[in-house]
């Protein structure tokens, strides 16, 4: 279970789908967070690791 800003994050769907849950993103900057990280398509939250989920939530930081 991933929670950020009191959001928590569906797990089994693609982390751009679960991304656009958070109040402040679309599909756009999703989508740009995703391209800076270098997730492809099919990459889904529950294959993410700590060192990766750090770094998701720091770039969440600024974007939001």
């Amino acid at each position: 279970m991933f929670a950020y800003k009191q959001v928590i994050l569906p797990v089994i769907s693609e982390i751009r789908a679960s991304l656009q849950h958070i109040y402040g993103i679309g599909k756009y900057k999703a989508f740009c967070i995703c391209a800076r990280l270098g997730f492809g398509f099919p990459f889904t939250m529950k294959s993410l690791n700590t060192y990766y989920s750090m770094f998701l939530f720091f770039i969440l930081d600024y974007y939001t």
